[in-house]
């Protein structure tokens, strides 16, 4: 009986080490597969990468390279339509920082790649008719032109914005961009001066 009992006590504990090492190899199988997805969705929510919704169509895409060959711009540049970054516990910060951006401006150059991308609200792309998208992307390529030419600093301010405007209206009259600085500007002295400057134009060239 003696004998009995102890060969079922090394059996016992015989599979319960069988189960132990199975258990520990399948909880290292599964930390492994943990941390390889953890580093993914790291880099894809974390790593301020640019999460598209939609895709500019091809009549967008060869405006933009009309665009740049007139500049002389040898950088490709891409318009973004959001979401952007994706709302991520990995960054916060950022995703506060480019919401606030975004919310004063819904299309902006991109601040993490501000020589190649364009970023465009999904709302206001979809709003705009296929003039006032010509209108909205010359200017911001204007912007990013400007930028490099200058040593990659930004010139923010009225005569900069006016500059960005006169280049923009060699593709569409003066009225597509007074018509968006009403609808889409925030009320501001510096938007009807650019208005005022728009109208002032449309004078002097017979628009």
């Amino acid at each position: 009986m003696e004998t009995d009992s102890k060969g079922h006590t090394q059996t016992i504990f015989f599979l319960a080490t069988i189960i132990s090492v199975a258990c520990n190899l399948l909880l290292m199988v599964f930390g492994i597969w943990i941390v390889g997805n953890l580093n993914d969705i790291k880099e894809s929510l974390g790593g301020k990468k640019i999460v598209e919704s939609i895709v500019t169509n091809k009549e967008d895409e060869a405006f933009i390279k009309e665009v740049c060959d007139d500049l002389g711009l040898e950088n490709e540049v891409t318009v973004v339509v959001g979401p952007y970054y994706v709302h991520s516990f990995f960054s916060p910060l950022h995703n506060h920082q480019l919401n606030g951006l975004l919310s004063q401006h819904p299309i902006v150059a991109d601040p993490e790649d501000p020589t190649r991308k364009i970023l465009m609200k999904e709302s206001i792309y979809k709003e705009l008719s296929a003039i006032e998208r010509k209108a909205a992307i010359a200017h911001q390529i204007w912007h990013i032109y400007s930028y490099i030419n200058n040593n990659n600093i930004a010139k923010p301010g009225v005569n900069e914005e006016i500059n960005a405007n006169r280049f923009t209206v060699k593709y569409v009259t003066p009225e597509v961009l007074i018509s968006l600085y009403r609808k889409y500007g925030n009320g501001g002295p510096e938007v009807w001066t650019l208005i005022s400057e728009l109208e002032k134009y449309k004078l002097t060239t017979n628009y």
